[in-house]
């Protein structure tokens, strides 16, 4: 077999797994019952995801069960203005995407970004299927009901994920330092001027 026909069959055979994935992916509001589900689609994309880029003592050492007390705690008080959903295939949640209202205590960032993306995971088994696109899309469809116009979304600046938030039109905001355990990282926002404009990319 020479290397043109594996790589078109390769091509061939994601787009089949792409087209059977989403054609029976479900995207839907959390609820109670899957905290834990989602706690281990957060450890394990840490884990995939992080690797390289955070201390493998941190990663190695992640606590599903603490996990799964934060997102129990954070389905019990989800607020208004705040909002998770996750993906779900053949009844595994296999990613999840949550954000709300800007994250700005010390007031160090515009005011005008009404909105924040706080976190977007998807196992690497299922990434480039277009599960990530999807779930973005369903949160600025909540956002854009209700009339906000910008968000926010912070990565690590080591991060190749940033990638596809500019490819999805985000633009470079600031940077800062991140303290993870006992290390510290860079961190950069990226910013999306027109949700509006998003949900018609989303939509194309």
């Amino acid at each position: 077999m020479n290397i043109g026909f594996k790589f078109r069959f390769r091509l061939h055979l994601q787009s089949e797994m792409s087209t059977t994935a989403l054609k029976n992916l479900k995207i839907r509001k959390a609820i109670l019952n899957d905290a834990e589900a989602i706690a281990k689609v957060h450890v394990q994309s840490w884990q995939e995801t992080y690797r390289g880029h955070i201390a493998d003592s941190l990663l190695d050492n992640l606590s599903l069960e603490s996990r799964t007390l934060m997102w129990t705690d954070a389905i019990n008080n989800v607020e208004q203005d705040k909002h998770l959903f996750v993906a779900e295939l053949q009844n595994e949640i296999i990613a999840f995407i949550s954000g709300g209202r800007l994250r700005n205590d010390d007031n160090s960032l515009d005011t005008s970004i009404e909105t924040e993306l706080y976190a977007i995971y998807c196992l690497n088994a299922y990434q480039g299927l277009n599960i990530g696109k999807l779930l973005v899309k369903q949160l600025i469809d909540a956002f854009v009901e209700v009339g906000y116009q910008k968000m926010l979304v912070w990565v690590l600046t080591s991060n190749p994920s940033k990638h596809f938030y500019m490819h999805l039109g985000a633009g470079f905001y600031t940077e800062k330092e991140l303290t993870i355990g006992d290390a510290s990282y860079q961190e950069q926002a990226y910013v999306w001027s027109s949700l509006q404009d998003l949900q018609m990319l989303l939509k194309a």
